[in-house]
């Protein structure tokens, strides 16, 4: 619809008699700042947004936050009864028994997490690994997406979700080594050199699949349900033509706030309730194949909580999807969801703040492709006044 719009305002403006030289060099100007706008929202958006926000913030410390459990800190206080730091913490009786006038108690702290704060996390991180410590991965998470989209792309035969669930699965290899970087320690070792074994590898696979479709079903859902209830069809429509009189264009925007409310509440229930306890029982299940030689940035239990026995004593040496999951809290999920929001609320922020600029360019430097758009969206006819 956006692009519709745009198109046939620049048409208009180009259909328009020319202008004095004084227009010609504003005209110049006012290209120059919105071709610097553009430039500058590309730039934002690959360092800023993809590396920083995406994958900093919504991946690494996103898996982090999985990963990492809550500990407690115990310590014990004596009440001897007396403000005295020396006083006696028991006394003796006239028969010479001892006779306890203070009793220690046991207290248990719980540690505030490193990832419920992004500025503490990425003090945690730079502390291991200097500046460069929140982009712990992105060399391999790079290679993995480029070859996840190539196998996708060869796969195009098969129906859409088929071919994208098959290439992630087929690279999960990828990804769980990117897990066990991203958790554990820096090394001087390649990330090819820290490639997990065949064996390893099958381990993870029923997880990675449940992901996989998980992944799929999140955009997958909220776009049927836009084709079934007619939203899709109607922002064509609007795209195509601006609706005639205020009648149909209030019914329009009613019509659009309503569908439009609907697919977002599904996309969110399909995002809270599939695709994070899918992205939870992935990440921990690949936190749980960490080799013994490597360390982890975060606290969390190997164990599980008992549930994974070693493989010298005859055990898988990896944790059940179902333990997965079960062993990350309510504290742990709810911290998690507010991560998430977070890096939403920077996102949508980033993007208002440029539409915004880039808005008040094109009306201030160029007033006749901002009356068009307005004609289009208000159907209200509109002259280019001639010079």
């Amino acid at each position: 619809m956006l692009r519709s719009l745009v198109k046939r305002g620049f048409v208009t403006v180009a259909q328009a008699p020319p202008n004095d030289e004084s227009h010609s060099a504003q005209e110049m100007i006012a290209k120059a700042l919105i071709l610097g706008t553009f430039v500058a929202y590309i730039f934002a958006s690959v360092l800023s947004i993809r590396l920083q926000i995406s994958y900093v913030y919504g991946q690494v410390i996103a898996t982090l936050a999985i990963v990492e459990d809550p500990t407690v800190t115990a310590y014990i206080t004596v009440d001897s009864g007396s403000d005295d730091p020396d006083a006696p913490l028991s006394e003796f009786n006239k028969d010479g028994n001892d006779r306890k006038i203070a009793e220690p108690e046991l207290h248990l702290v719980r540690n505030r997490p490193i990832t419920s704060s992004f500025r503490v996390t990425l003090r945690h991180l730079r502390a291991r690994d200097g500046w460069t410590g929140p982009l712990r991965g992105a060399a391999l998470r790079v290679v993995y997406c480029f070859l996840v989209a190539a196998a996708a792309g060869l796969m195009s035969y098969f129906p859409r979700p088929v071919g994208g669930i098959i290439a992630l699965v087929l690279f999960s290899r990828l990804d769980l080594a990117w897990n066990n970087i991203v958790i554990s320690e820096g090394s001087s070792q390649y990330w090819f050199r820290r490639l997990p074994a065949l064996r390893t590898w099958f381990k993870v696979l029923p997880a990675a699949s449940l992901s996989a479709v998980a992944d799929h079903l999140a955009v997958l859902l909220p776009t049927q349900l836009a084709r079934m209830n007619g939203l899709k069809d109607l922002v064509d429509k609007v795209g195509r033509a601006p609706p005639a009189d205020d009648a149909e264009r209030r019914a329009i925007v009613h019509a659009l706030c309503r569908y439009g409310l609907a697919v977002v509440v599904v996309g969110l229930a399909v995002f809270i309730l599939i695709q994070i306890p899918a992205t939870v029982t992935l990440a921990r299940v690949q936190a749980s194949l960490l080799p013994d030689s490597e360390e982890s940035i975060v606290p969390f239990d190997r164990s599980f909580g008992g549930k994974v026995v070693p493989e010298i004593i005859g055990g898988s040496g990896v944790v059940g999807m179902l333990d997965a999951w079960r062993s990350f809290g309510w504290s742990s999920r709810v911290r998690l969801l507010k991560l998430y929001a977070k890096v939403w609320a920077i996102q949508i922020s980033l993007l208002v703040l440029f539409a915004v600029i880039f808005s008040a360019e094109v009306a201030y430097f160029m007033p006749e492709i901002a009356n068009t758009l307005r004609s289009m969206v208000t159907a209200t006819p509109v002259t280019v006044p001639a010079v």
